[in-house]
């Protein structure tokens, strides 16, 4: 076997259940570390500790809205306060791990003045385990990655009842001083990033993939508000049958869903690539409302009761290689 492959994701740096409702106890957001005031704490960090932090990632990591997907935590004297990485066994598959240390997450909340800091920084993580990032997949840089991972962050967030005020906190305090590159977001693109994801799961906006599952039709409010029209691109792969024959759906190469209508390109979803081999890729729109692609091409709902339709993917497997 490879040997462990740690990639530091954390939010000082770069930063799978369904779509419920979820609160948090006092014991989740107290217990690790409480802050009563800027120069005070409450509930000092001690070894017990370290299970309610291990706690609450399973709690976090069970809330994404995509298929549930096995990871090991391990707790180390590593500096950072959590990592995640991968362990590689072959060119396809890997494990994810999360690395923390004890210590520095019980700064965490101190350092960010808010008690939901722990929380913000695993949703984040949470995000690159769930999207996948440690497969291939084309034209899918650092930057969209950790943008994504921050929409994902700020979803999460509102999901678990966390204030507004605080949703931006954690990454303001950790990474405010650093400054931009032009392989990281701005400061302002990840703030705008969380701030979506976190409008998007409080005003329960509807999905387009619903609506195309159950109508056959895509929403026009949708369109207008969420839909991101982009140049025709100039491969497209259409979807075909049943349900997405009635309408014009096609992927481009970058694995995004187009809907072409007007003479106006709109992408409303976006693929990415699965751990389960039951199918190849997860399609997805902005509330993570979610079809499957199977290896066939033939595309379900995500309960795998009903066929929507069937896409020929071999164009699209031989771009993420």
């Amino acid at each position: 076997m490879r040997a462990l492959t740690i990639i530091c994701l954390l939010f000082s740096q770069l930063g799978l259940g369904q779509n419920i409702g979820y609160q948090l106890t006092s014991k989740d957001t107290l217990n690790t570390f409480s802050l009563s005031k800027s120069s005070s704490i409450t509930g000092p960090m001690l070894e017990t500790h370290a299970s309610d932090f291990e706690n609450l990632i399973v709690t976090i990591f069970k809330a994404l809205p995509f298929p549930a997907q096995p990871f090991t935590m391990i707790r180390a004297n590593s500096p950072e306060s959590i990592q995640i990485g991968k362990h590689s066994y072959d060119e396809l598959e890997h494990h994810t791990f999360l690395i923390y240390n004890i210590d520095s997450v019980s700064l965490l909340n101190l350092k960010a003045k808010t008690r939901f800091a722990s929380l913000a920084n695993i949703a984040h993580l949470a995000g690159h385990h769930g999207f996948n990032h440690f497969k291939a997949w084309p034209d899918d840089n650092l930057k969209n990655k950790i943008l994504r991972s921050d929409y994902m962050a700020g979803w999460l967030m509102a999901k678990f009842n966390v204030p507004a005020t605080d949703a931006n906190k954690t990454l303001n305090a950790l990474i405010a001083a650093e400054g931009s590159s032009n392989e990281f977001p701005s400061l302002k693109e990840r703030n705008n990033a969380i701030s979506l994801g976190y409008q998007v799961a409080t005003e329960s906006v509807k999905s387009p993939l619903a609506s195309i599952e159950n109508t056959g039709s895509i929403e026009s409010g949708w369109l207008q508000q969420w839909g991101r029209k982009i140049e025709a691109p100039q491969y497209l792969i259409e979807l075909e049958g049943a349900t997405c024959a009635s309408l014009p759906l096609a992927l481009d190469r970058q694995g995004q869903l187009i809907y072409t209508a007007n003479g106006q390109s709109v992408v409303i979803g976006r693929c990415m690539p699965s751990k389960d081999s039951r199918y190849a890729y997860l399609l997805y729109d902005n509330t993570f409302h979610y079809w499957l692609i199977r290896k066939d091409g033939t595309i379900s709902n995500a309960s795998m009761d009903r066929e929507l339709g069937h896409v020929d993917i071999s164009n699209l497997l031989d771009a993420s290689h």
